[in-house]
């Protein structure tokens, strides 16, 4: 069941996925509470998404963000088409640092995309294949 938004994800040059790639190289737990995270914001109205899962990070730039025993994941992203679709732009991992260069990175990436259709692709979860 979607309540209001599709999952998408940016395509690096050449076009490589790059939150499947990401995935592809995750530990199991990692990667399974990453997918776990976005299945639950999907079953969600998108106005009901918040904290712990979901911040915004200024006018335009949100992330998604997930926890796991051992690490903090945080996956910048855009929301297009009037909060339709989420673009997941750049996968981070916090450390200490304030995640301040990936969020310049994952900036450039939406002003790339937003007049460029063929830099991003739909994101399929496990419930949908």
């Amino acid at each position: 069941m979607i309540h209001g938004c599709e999952f998408y994800e940016y395509l690096r040059p050449g076009g490589r996925p790059e939150i499947s790639d990401w995935i592809s190289r995750q530990d199991s737990e990692s990667a399974a509470e990453f997918l776990a995270v976005l299945t639950t914001l999907r079953k969600m109205p998108v106005e009901q998404w918040a904290m712990p899962h979901f911040k915004p990070l200024g006018r335009e730039l949100f992330e998604i963000r997930c926890r796991t025993s051992t690490r903090q994941i945080r996956i910048f992203g855009i929301f297009k088409s009037a909060s339709q679709i989420f673009i997941m732009l750049l996968p981070a991992i916090k450390k200490r640092s304030h995640l301040r260069k990936e969020q310049d990175l994952a900036q450039r990436r939406a002003a790339e995309i937003l007049n460029d259709a063929s830099r991003y692709k739909r994101f399929a979860l496990m419930e949908e294949l």
